[in-house]
């Protein structure tokens, strides 16, 4: 009967919906936090071997839709989540739990979680980007107030992408959690007087660090634009080398070596000049955020037009038809141009009434329209010449500036 048993071994991956078996010892592990991880290229058989060998049950076609009863098994395989994360072959079976609990209508752990992580809500970026920056920047770990597991991330990529917004949406969610955020100026903490910097920088860091430790709550570190802190020696210039090296090397004092500490650094600079320090296994993780695709633009003229209360429900087509036409815009120019579309459009029809092209004229003669006057004028046709417009004054002044010999 072994022998029959082992010849029938089966892949977990090669699994059929519906189908069930045997899970062979190692291929449910466990990890720092008691989670249990299904290992897909582990192996399943007929006959069970008593509490190491719980039954597994693919529940549909989707890859990671495994169902196992591990009420009562014991495995004595632990491994670190950093890990498991990173391997393709594993998924974590709470993790999905917790998803399908979340989806639950009405229940208030769903509720409490997703207000908490709501400023994430107006960030838009391809998923597999977004994950790797909250996976390192320990979001999932503040949210089920664990300890985070990984140190931070350096974001690079254009301007307008869309790091800032990211940034400072993650520091929301901490804050959100009870834990700390906190946002570092590096111009501010430059201009007091000459090799201020790394002094200034380093008190900073100490002071967070220790209202981290008091608290017993990590802490969120964020720089917008701190190219000179990522840089490595040799790409500053010679007269700037010294002053900054002394910034780099704060950092490097405390990031990995102060696990509470969870840093972020945004810049335009490419991976290249890099300090090799800061991004070594263990420390920061560079994550590339490129503008916003097709897919990405027309999620957020949904969002926006909705949460600016512009226009109700589009047709798939019509968002496709905004995103289109804002193709060559840069993400933020979506959330710019919904904020202030009915203001501006406000102002404009004031001063159509009051037989003027001045504010300032409306305003004297008293010449107010109601915003919901306003909203009610609007059609996606309408919004969408207003786009047209708005485009096309920005490519003139684009073109006028390369013209000029502006670099653009």
């Amino acid at each position: 009967l072994m022998l029959d048993n082992f010849k029938n071994l089966k892949k977990i991956n090669d699994m059929k919906a519906g189908e069930e078996g045997y899970l062979q010892v190692g291929a449910l592990i466990v990890d720092e936090h008691g989670r249990h991880w299904l290992n897909l290229e582990g192996k399943i058989s007929l006959r069970g071997g008593g509490i190491l060998n719980p039954l597994v049950k693919r529940m549909s076609e989707d890859s990671s839709d495994f169902e196992v009863d591990f009420g009562n098994s014991y495995t004595p395989f632990m491994v670190n989540s950093e890990k498991l994360m990173s391997s393709e072959g594993y998924i974590c079976l709470e993790d999905y739990e917790f998803i399908d609990l979340a989806l639950s209508e009405g229940n208030d752990v769903f509720e409490s979680i997703r207000e908490k992580l709501a400023p994430l809500y107006e960030i838009f970026m391809d998923a597999e980007i977004l994950n790797e920056v909250l996976i390192n920047t320990g979001i999932p770990e503040i949210v089920r107030n664990e300890k985070p597991v990984f140190t931070g991330v350096i974001l690079y990529g254009e301007g307008g992408t869309g790091k800032t917004s990211l940034q400072r949406a993650i520091g929301q969610v901490y804050k959100n959690c009870g834990a700390i955020a906190e946002e570092l100026h590096v111009a501010a903490m430059s201009e007091k007087y000459i090799g201020s910097l790394g002094n200034n920088l380093d008190k900073k860091i100490a002071e967070i660090n220790k209202e981290s430790e008091k608290q017993g709550k990590p802490a969120f570190i964020f720089l917008d634009e701190a190219t000179s802190l990522v840089m490595g020696k040799e790409s500053h210039n010679s007269s700037g080398a010294d002053y900054y090296q002394e910034a780099v090397d704060v950092l490097k004092k405390y990031i990995s070596n102060y696990p509470n500490l969870i840093f972020s650094i945004t810049t335009n600079a490419s991976p290249d000049i890099y300090d090799d320090t800061l991004v070594r296994e263990g420390r920061l993780t560079p994550v590339h955020i490129p503008l916003p695709g097709k897919n990405e633009k027309k999620k957020m003229w949904e969002f926006f037009l909705k949460k600016y209360e512009i226009l109700g429900d589009l047709s798939e087509d019509q968002y496709e038809k905004l995103a289109d036409l804002s193709g060559n815009a840069k993400g933020s120019f979506i959330s710019e141009f919904t904020r202030g579309y009915l203001l501006e459009k406000k102002l404009e029809l004031e001063t159509v009434n009051a037989g003027s092209f001045s504010v300032l004229d409306a305003l004297t003669r008293g010449k107010s329209i109601d915003i919901e006057t306003i909203k009610k004028g609007l059609s996606f046709e309408s919004v969408f010449s207003d786009v047209s417009k708005v485009i096309a004054e920005k490519q003139k002044k684009t073109d006028k500036k390369a013209v000029m010999g502006f670099v653009v």
